[in-house]
């Protein structure tokens, strides 16, 4: 009762088992004649053969030469049956999925192959990549990845230059330009 609903229906609902939509059969017939019986096949007429017409002119085109046989408070009704139409017999449509990817997102890889460079330990050729790794620069705060050079991280002076990206200049005093933002 306080749910507004009386003992019997309830009772029926809690047999059965089932909420009321499920208990509601689905008709297939038309429950009003047809609005738009006047119009319509003309109107599928012109639009296989341009699909791109506007529903509202073709609708007042129609309705014009059919000396107002369909009201235009069934105007709506005329747009979702061509909308229907161009679904079911239209032509094709481009399939697109928008690809939010930003370049840079997560982290930035750059693979060098070092075997040009001929590097020798001991005599024998060491084969290797070179992998420079830079991260997502937050706003305002500059390059975020550090010189990795040996002499850099234990604080004496390079022999050499330093690669990578430093926030602090590295020890060496070498330093390039921050590399580009991406947005």
């Amino acid at each position: 009762m306080k749910a507004g609903m009386s003992r019997p229906t309830a009772r029926k609902y809690l047999e059965v088992g089932k909420p009321p939509a499920e208990l509601q059969g689905k008709h297939r017939w038309r429950t009003r004649e047809d609005p738009l019986v006047a119009i319509w096949p003309p109107a599928q007429k012109m639009l296989e053969e341009a699909p791109d017409l506007e529903a509202k002119m073709l609708f007042e085109h129609l309705s014009e030469r059919c000396d107002g046989a369909v009201p235009e408070s069934h105007l709506r009704t005329f747009q979702r049956r061509v909308k229907l139409w161009r679904l079911q017999h239209g032509p094709d449509q481009e399939v697109f999925f928008p690809q939010d990817w930003e370049a840079g997102r997560a982290m930035q890889l750059d693979w060098t192959d070092a075997n040009e460079l001929a590097v020798t330990i001991c005599g024998e050729p060491y084969e290797h990549l070179l992998c420079h790794c830079v991260l997502p620069i937050p706003t305002g705060s500059g390059p975020v990845t550090v010189c990795r050079s040996r002499c850099c991280r234990a604080g004496r002076g390079c022999k050499g230059r330093c690669t990578g990206w430093a926030r602090y200049p590295p020890s060496c005093g070498w330093t390039t330009a921050a590399p580009p933002r991406i947005r």
